[in-house]
């Protein structure tokens, strides 16, 4: 069973054409097997410290629940995200009832929330960042609006399907889910190849000796790439680039 969960679940993945697809196709799968509260959040860097930054959220709930939690700014007193921002890593369960025994009241109170929303028990897996930073980056909740007991007896023997299927969607959707947070477009194969080359320190002449096309369509393509990425310089149109997910060195 457990084996059958993940192939359908890699292959659903592998099919989808972009992040759109990948998540609402993911939330299906999940919904089927009894998850119905799903969501998938990364720390926002560029807007702010580790502690501070706000989160990009993906999620399966009552979108008016969602629109509350990120208006009032509540991943700040979220525990879910604390354990993320404070780089813990390891996977673990958690209910609604374990909410109530939090110390701090205001995290408490986002627990009691999310429960009233749907999120009664969850199984929770923390990601890396795919860029080499050793710190955590964002998180996946697997979640039910089933009471703590009855979900441990469901998902008996099949947490680590589960927490592989949020893996592997994180794997394959940061980049993009990074470049749709600002506004960038895909680049071409050729953008990318130019891109890629300039960031292994070859300049334009060796660049379009390597791909046998001229120099000007070297630059033409590097500008294309700035325009997309939304990068005022090669250097940051590099960086977006690998941030992205658009190439890697």
């Amino acid at each position: 069973m457990t084996g059958q969960i993940l192939e359908e679940a890699l292959a659903g993945l592998e099919a989808a054409l972009d992040h759109g697809l990948r998540w609402s196709g993911l939330v299906t799968q999940l919904r089927d097997l009894g998850i119905d509260q799903v969501n998938y959040a990364v720390l926002d860097l560029q807007t702010g410290t580790r502690e501070e930054a706000g989160v990009i959220q993906y999620s399966s709930m009552d979108p008016t629940w969602i629109g509350h939690y990120l208006d009032r700014r509540l991943d700040l007193h979220d525990p879910h995200v604390r354990f993320v921002r404070e780089r813990g890593f390891n996977p673990y369960r958690f209910s609604a009832e374990m909410g109530e025994r939090l110390e701090d009241r205001r995290e408490a109170d986002v627990i009691a929330q999310a429960a009233e929303a749907g999120l009664r028990s969850q199984i929770s897996v923390v990601f890396p960042d795919l860029l080499g930073n050793p710190d955590p980056i964002g998180g996946m909740t697997l979640g039910s609006s089933l009471p703590e007991d009855e979900f441990v007896r469901r998902f008996a023997g099949q947490e680590m399907a589960l927490l592989t299927i949020g893996t592997m969607f994180h794997e394959r959707s940061l980049g993009e889910v990074r470049g749709n947070q600002h506004g960038a477009k895909a680049l071409t194969p050729r953008e990318r190849d130019c891109l890629t080359l300039l960031a292994q320190g070859k300049r334009t002449a060796r660049i379009a000796e390597r791909l046998k096309i001229a120099d000007s369509t070297v630059e033409l393509h590097l500008r294309n790439a700035r325009r997309k990425l939304k990068a005022k310089t090669a250097a940051q149109a590099v960086a977006r680039a690998l941030l992205f997910g658009e190439i890697a060195l």
